[in-house]
């Protein structure tokens, strides 16, 4: 039996190629996390877990919610209607609907919420700029 040999490929070659997939997938995994960010966001609004909303504020702004009025605010959907990203900007914009009802009313309620995001390059992630929904 002959074995065969593989062609045999510059290095020159193979270090292109792995540069030019890397920087493909480096430009998809930073849309996957960025996807990942806005859709923990969005499930911490859902389930009323707004301890971990305000987390995605920016340093200075969190922790200053009434969480005695939002314990008694019902998210019953989150759908996001638009999400206007630049490519290679810092900011994204996302339009999300909002349905809930605040107990004891019990009337459920809709509210557009125009976000804006920020990307922080020294801490590697996305921050809330425009703040938690306004729920009335």
């Amino acid at each position: 039996m002959r074995s065969r040999s593989l062609p045999t490929i510059p290095c020159s070659k193979l270090l292109l190629a792995a540069c030019l997939l890397l920087s493909g997938c480096t430009h998809d995994l930073q849309l996957m996390k960025t996807e990942d960010e806005l859709s923990r966001y969005g499930a911490a609004i859902r389930w009323g877990q707004w301890e971990a909303a305000s987390e995605f504020q920016p340093p200075a702004k969190q922790g200053r919610l009434d969480f005695a009025f939002l314990k008694n605010v019902h998210v019953t959907s989150y759908d996001r209607v638009h999400l206007q990203e630049h490519k290679g900007s810092d900011v994204l914009r996302q339009t999300v609907e909002i349905r809930y009802y605040i107990e004891p009313a019990g009337v459920e309620q809709r509210l557009t919420d125009r976000q804006t995001w920020r990307f922080d390059n020294e801490k590697d992630r996305w921050f809330l700029q425009s703040g938690l929904p306004d729920f009335k």
